[in-house]
């Protein structure tokens, strides 16, 4: 796959650099699973949007959803680059 452009947006204080590991790790769930992963990549962020912001951040803390009912690779915020995403 060739490189990815996303854009977060929000006010400033709103979390989106804090967040900016774990959705690259729930993208890279999604795509380890095969296929198209944007359909499930969309669905699980929708999924978070709609949570209260202590419930989304404790969900991007958490280990990511894995589409192919594999074990889990760890908390979001650690898998994609190894930072914490702080």
């Amino acid at each position: 796959m060739k490189g990815l452009f996303l854009t977060l947006e929000g006010i400033d204080g709103a979390g989106k650099s804090s967040h900016i590991d774990a959705l690259e790790a729930l993208f890279k769930a999604q795509a380890a699973a095969g296929g198209d992963p944007w359909p499930s990549f969309y669905a699980q962020v929708k999924k978070l949007a709609q949570q209260p912001k202590a419930q989304r951040d404790a969900a991007l803390d958490s280990e990511p959803p894995r589409a192919d009912g594999s074990a889990p690779a760890g908390p979001l915020k650690a898998t994609a680059s190894g930072g914490t995403g702080s």
